[in-house]
């Protein structure tokens, strides 16, 4: 991560910045495509919407894997001490484990081609939002602080705000209060997420960790699940994503510490 900083920083940081609204535009507008109202086939909107959101990845790995920006993104030989991020694989199933635990409902009926859909979309989703929250955002905010104390702590927790306050967009088709959990808790997972970048300084676990967390605890209890959302439930997920924060923290900072013992 270190040797990232310094391959930016002669490329001009205010560059890095503004790839990242570039991109993070282009999302928004594919996003905001009102696919359902013009076509009645919600398997056909979907594979819409994914063709779409495939097409931008395309675009945005193109662009951003490019020899100027490729020092944007780690990708460094996972180390066996990588397998201590498995236990925040739990805070993916607090859906899940919610319903198993208390009053939820499973049912098992399955339309094969809209989960195939629906899983897709969360593996693309999770791509473009790593790119644009932990390959720019994230690594802007560490080289731009890279000479102040703590600066660590602020790139986490700016560009975690950044990647929780996008999702107040779903403000206009969700209830209130399930949007403000949802930033809430997207907030935490921006931090967890940079902190297993951070650790691993390898790009693809905040990518797998996105993706399972979409597909598990979104994707998942939609199709088979029924559960209340009720006072238990939003305590019942704040215990579980202060679980997976404490612990990303704990990881985080002993791996940091035995490089540096290493180095």
């Amino acid at each position: 991560m270190d040797a990232t900083n310094e391959n930016i920083q002669g490329k001009g940081v205010a560059r890095i910045f503004w790839l990242f609204l570039y991109f993070l535009c282009l999302y928004l507008a594919v996003n905001a495509i009102p696919f359902s109202r013009f076509i009645p086939s919600e398997h056909l909107c979907l594979g819409l919407s994914l063709l779409a959101k495939t097409l931008l990845l395309g675009y945005a790995v193109w662009e951003c894997f490019r020899p100027r920006n490729r020092a944007l993104f780690s990708f460094h030989k996972l180390r066996r001490n990588s397998l201590l991020w498995l236990p925040l694989i739990l805070p993916c199933l607090s859906n899940v484990l919610y319903a198993a635990c208390f009053s939820g409902s499973f049912f098992p009926a399955l339309d094969a081609g809209k989960a195939a859909l629906a899983f897709a979309d969360d593996f693309i989703v999770a791509i473009l939002e790593e790119i644009l929250f932990r390959g720019i955002l994230f690594i802007f905010f560490i080289t731009l602080f890279q000479n102040k104390k703590n600066g660590v702590v602020y790139s986490i927790l700016l560009s975690s705000i950044a990647f929780g306050a996008i999702h107040l967009v779903n403000i206009f088709s969700n209830p209130p209060l399930a949007v403000l959990a949802q930033v809430g808790y997207s907030f935490l997972l921006g931090v967890v997420l940079s902190l297993v970048y951070l650790g691993s300084e390898n790009f693809v676990l905040p990518v797998l960790g996105h993706f399972l967390f979409n597909a598990l605890n979104d994707t998942v209890p939609s199709m088979f699940l029924s559960y209340s959302m009720d006072t238990a439930y939003y305590i019942w997920n704040a215990v579980l994503g202060v679980f997976a924060l404490l612990y990303a923290v704990g990881i985080a900072i002993v791996m940091r510490r035995r490089k540096t013992h290493v180095s």
